[in-house]
């Protein structure tokens, strides 16, 4: 069986290597910061989401041993480890992502509701991740917003959680 804790070192390994920067987002994201802020939720984690800054896409087939799906490399590719768990990952063409620091790099809320909202419908599980990350949003206030910034990118100010996004509204990206 797959273990999530692998996957995310591995990963961690490989953009590491190649000096990328990243953050995960989806369920995986919205569970590790429900879990973080002691908000009760039954989000169960099929997948794991990682999105980077970058221009081009990942190319290598395989990640450590997991295996790309796409015949070739596009800016969002989906990995399967050898028991099918997927990796989707997703290349972001923005200059930074806002990201809330928990022993990884989470997706901060404001920008995890900007993607559910992006890619709204009416299942109940979506809904009920949006309803979490409402909560998370409101426990998160006053957390030091991160940033996460292309290479030889400098931040001129560091900034509290803020009441709204300043960033643009997501492009759909979590299907699969």
């Amino acid at each position: 069986m797959t273990d999530i804790n692998d996957i995310i070192n591995n990963i961690t390994n490989f953009f590491n290597e190649r000096n990328i920067r990243w953050v995960i987002g989806g369920s995986y994201a919205i569970k590790q910061l429900a879990d973080m802020f002691s908000i009760e939720n039954d989000i169960n984690v099929n997948n794991i989401d990682i999105f980077y800054l970058g221009n081009t896409p990942i190319t290598p087939e395989y990640i450590h041993t997991y295996r790309r799906v796409q015949n070739a490399p596009y800016s969002s590719m989906t990995y399967l480890t050898e028991d099918n768990y997927k990796i989707n990952i997703t290349m972001c063409r923005v200059n930074s992502i806002a990201y809330i620091y928990n022993n990884m790099k989470l997706m901060h809320p404001i920008k995890l509701l900007s993607y559910y909202m992006d890619d709204f419908n009416f299942e109940n599980i979506h809904i009920n991740k949006i309803k979490i990350i409402d909560e998370i949003i409101i426990k998160a206030r006053g957390q030091p917003r991160r940033q996460i910034v292309k290479e030889n990118m400098e931040i001129t100010h560091t900034r509290t959680y803020p009441l709204f996004n300043c960033e643009p509204l997501a492009r759909k990206l979590f299907t699969a």
